[in-house]
């Protein structure tokens, strides 16, 4: 699992590129890194992470986010 959760913190970066700053990104890590024991866990992380962003960021950049998650999470089963 925190092989999944790294990729993701570096799949949020990739596509956030310079925009946030280093206190929202650590914000996401820390939304990453908590509590992300199973699946299940790790999709509320995701679905949180993608709110952040399209509340902060954009509404383009969460949506690739979401895409990404899901891609990730399928390859979980």
């Amino acid at each position: 699992m925190m092989e999944t959760i790294a990729h993701m913190k570096n799949t949020v970066r990739e596509i956030l590129g310079d925009l946030p700053s280093q206190t929202f990104l650590s914000r996401i890590d820390d939304v990453l890194d908590n509590g992300c024991s199973d699946k299940e866990s790790l999709t509320k992380a995701c679905a949180r992470v993608r709110s952040m962003v399209d509340l902060f960021i954009g509404t383009d950049e969460a949506r690739v986010i979401a895409s990404r998650c899901r891609e990730v999470l399928e390859k979980l089963n």
